[in-house]
């Protein structure tokens, strides 16, 4: 089994090998990150959030349509952000699949195949999420087990057509048995990855604020970049993670 930079270097090399990914970098990734992050901001510094709330909107005590609103654009971010995640997984289904058909280069083809596959990522991901909750609430440990087992969906989903509780237990007939393991690499892959991007970020944030405070919202930029980026070496390394465990379970 592969340790974390090993398979971190095997998701670099092959982000290199794809072009596309640039574009889907920018456009389903970094927009909605960032567009995230102004969000958020906004929410914070508007004085209306910071009392109303969905009691009020229903007596009828405050406009609802800002709330309405802001709630649309969220859910609308997280749906674009999916789509993200749909293309790179669709892009990176040779790490899976030895034989995954012709290398995609086009943006256009990619973003558009992985549109059909948005919602039964959406639905599948609220589906887990349920049950890992409702595990979780009885027993901490399953929870956590099944939260682990079924880490993989969205590959069972993307790159193997799987759909909704199929995808679930494809993702735990690969790991069962090696749960211990998976969960390790897991972990490494997010220390690796995002834990030297969020020391990077926090020193961006800090020196912007030293320097020019007025200035500390276009750190918003850098933070979405290096976020986005960290996901999407973790999304292919992750899928080079569940190519070595099918090997494994098989």
């Amino acid at each position: 089994m592969s340790n974390a930079f090993s398979l971190i270097g095997t998701a670099w090399d092959f982000k290199k090998s794809q072009p596309v990914f640039r574009a889907v970098l920018f456009w389903l990734l970094f927009l909605p990150m960032l567009c995230l992050f102004v969000l958020s901001d906004y929410i914070a510094n508007e004085p209306y959030f910071s009392s109303a709330t969905w009691e009020d909107v229903a007596t009828g005590t405050v406009n609802p349509h800002l709330l309405i609103g802001t709630l649309f654009l969220q859910i609308l971010i997280v749906v674009l952000l999916l789509w993200g995640i749909a293309s790179v997984t669709l892009v990176g289904k040779r790490l899976v699949q030895s034989r995954a058909g012709r290398a995609r280069t086009s943006f256009k083809t990619v973003r558009r195949q992985a549109a059909h596959l948005v919602t039964n990522l959406f639905l599948t991901s609220i589906l887990r999420g349920c049950i890992t909750l409702l595990w979780s609430l009885l027993l901490v440990v399953p929870g956590i087990v099944y939260s682990v087992r079924t880490f993989f969906y969205f590959v069972a989903i993307l790159c193997e057509g799987k759909g909704y509780r199929e995808a679930l237990n494809q993702s735990s007939k690969v790991v069962r048995g090696q749960t211990w393991v998976a969960l390790k690499q897991i972990c490494g892959l997010c220390a690796v990855i995002f834990f030297p991007l969020i020391v990077i970020d926090s020193l961006i944030v800090q020196l912007v604020y030293l320097l020019a405070p007025a200035l500390l919202r276009i750190t918003y930029l850098s933070s979405s970049y290096l976020i986005s980026l960290g996901l999407l070496l973790f999304l292919l390394s992750s899928m080079t993670l569940y190519a070595e465990l099918q090997s494994s379970s098989s």
